[in-house]
């Protein structure tokens, strides 16, 4: 099925980009905004924004938005929280179509910063456009090398067919060690950070289109959007792609660490989340080695037509407990 009418679309193929806040500074986080897109030769063109230089790794700087003589497809705005809202209204005036807004000090951090995070929200709605964030470091394309992110990349990331969504920025600045240490055949990931306006249920329903995702792993704090929508979204696409879930917060103390950093709020009790996955067909685990290892066998494997094994260990032992472990997991010994 083709993903070309799905908005977020535009957020992993853009042909323009304005990056607000790149920096000359290649000791700066900031810096490897425009730096990978460049040292990766992402296809597309990439206006830095930055009111106090005239040229950033060879391309020119502008000095807000509104200047930049060209459409832009995304803006990715990397400034401090106080001032992302005037530069959400110039990226309306400028008819911006997505933004991804990378600065954290919104909705995490109580009654100002949720203040300002309305305030975008009120605007985006206003005018139409659709925005990653806050406080999220995306998207990564690997098919046009479009990486958005704090940290400098190792080089071409391996393309496969796995496509991860988060809710954290633990991720995005261990690409390297992912892809080149860990050997995930990464296609697409992104992180939807406080998820303000795209959240879960949205990226899912373009991943079940996307031709080029095979896997899907999504670490998720908190459930945004329609949980029902969302079930019923999971429950159409296991048929087809394995959709692995990494479901954090679920202790008291756990949901209010995950409520300190993106905001995260439980809409239903863990033993009901765990239940409705279940019977949505989605393979929920514990926790990250189990997440990445099912995430790499499912991508590097074909998937199995049936629920029997076989069973080769060193010793009785091994063999007893693997036996053991198959079967409370629903695998018959072949």
């Amino acid at each position: 099925m083709s993903n070309s009418k799905h908005f977020l679309d535009l957020f992993f193929h853009p042909k323009t980009v304005a990056v607000v806040g790149a920096s000359r500074n290649k000791y700066t986080t900031n810096y490897h905004l425009v730096g990978n897109l460049v040292n990766l030769k992402f296809p597309g063109k990439v206006y830095p924004v930055n009111p106090n230089a005239t040229e950033i790794l060879g391309l020119k700087a502008y000095p807000n938005v509104t200047s930049i003589d060209d459409d832009i497809d995304v803006a990715v705005i990397s400034v401090p929280a106080r001032i992302t809202p005037e530069i959400v209204r110039e990226c309306i005036a400028k008819k911006v179509k997505g933004i991804t807004i990378i600065a954290g000090g919104f909705s995490e951090t109580g009654t100002d910063g949720r203040g300002l995070q309305n305030e975008i929200l009120g605007l985006l709605r206003e005018s139409g456009i659709r925005a990653i964030g806050p406080n999220a470091l995306s998207p990564v394309n690997s098919a046009n090398s479009f990486m958005i992110g704090f940290g400098p990349s190792a080089g071409q990331l391996p393309r496969g067919g796995l496509s991860l969504i988060f809710q954290s920025g633990l991720y995005q600045p261990r690409l390297n060690w992912l892809a080149f240490n860990l050997g995930l055949r990464i296609n697409k990931l992104i992180d939807l950070g406080n998820k303000m306006d795209i959240n879960e249920v949205d990226t899912l329903e373009y991943l079940a289109q996307d031709e080029s995702t095979r896997v899907i792993a999504l670490h998720m704090e908190s459930i945004a959007g329609d949980a029902r929508r969302l079930m019923k979204v999971l429950r159409d696409i296991t048929p087809h792609k394995p959709v692995i879930v990494l479901k954090s917060g679920r202790t008291t103390a756990g949901a209010i660490a995950a409520s300190s950093h993106t905001a995260a709020i439980m809409k239903s009790s863990d033993i009901v989340v765990d239940a409705a996955l279940k019977q949505a067909g989605a393979i929920r685990v514990q926790g990250l080695d189990e997440f990445f290892d099912l995430a790499k066998a499912f991508e590097y494997l074909p998937e199995p037509q049936g629920n029997r094994v076989a069973i080769a260990t060193f010793s009785g032992g091994e063999g007893v407990l693997t036996t053991d472990a198959a079967e409370l997991n629903g695998l018959a010994i072949a």
